[in-house]
């Protein structure tokens, strides 16, 4: 934190350690999956067709959520 206070005052940014903090990633992951999982609407689903591809794009996005946890968990940086 104090070597983010310095590079922020370099750079004329108000920013210090006592004032100010950071949430970590996993708080923000939650923020975003909690907000995006509120936007979800159910819809009156009329054939097989759109079941098959509404089911295809929730593949999709779970496969990429996994893909992003994998890359997290192997990150250093977490």
């Amino acid at each position: 934190m104090s070597a983010l206070e310095k590079t922020c005052q370099e750079k004329g940014i108000n920013f210090t350690v006592y004032n100010n903090h950071i949430r970590c990633m996993a708080y923000i992951i939650n923020l975003t999956v909690q907000d995006a999982l509120s936007n979800l609407k159910v819809g009156y689903i009329e054939s097989k067709d759109e079941i098959l591809n509404q089911n295809k794009e929730i593949v999709d996005v779970i496969s990429k959520l996994c893909k992003l946890v994998i890359k997290i968990l192997a990150s250093s940086q977490r």
